[in-house]
């Protein structure tokens, strides 16, 4: 019989490994544990409110502005203008008035 010392680390890795691989397959063996789903929320019982599909919850707030897939916005400190950022890659920026027509890249 041939004896071979295992370093500490190298015996402590498999260990490890091999726990952690049994520990993961414990789902597949015995099943997730949850079968019904757990009350979380006010919603989730199947009452949601009362809103029609055709109701559009938003409402535009530049009506004379059109954007390209627009990903963020954010208001200059101490100014009255906007800065808009697209999908693309464009910058925008506009005044902070309902009315305005003009968005400058």
């Amino acid at each position: 019989m041939i004896k071979k010392n295992i370093p500490y680390k190298l015996r402590v890795l498999i260990i490890g490994l091999s726990s952690a691989f049994f520990i993961g397959a414990i789902p597949m063996l015995v099943g997730p544990g949850l079968t019904d789903p757990e009350p979380i929320g006010k919603y989730l019982n199947g009452n949601f409110p009362a809103v029609p599909a055709t109701q559009n919850p938003y409402e535009v707030a530049y009506d004379n502005l059109t954007f390209d897939s627009p990903l963020n916005f954010t208001m200059i400190p101490n100014q009255d203008k906007i800065v808009l950022g697209q999908r693309d890659g464009k910058v925008y920026w506009f005044d902070n008035d309902q009315n305005t027509t003009t968005k400058n890249l």
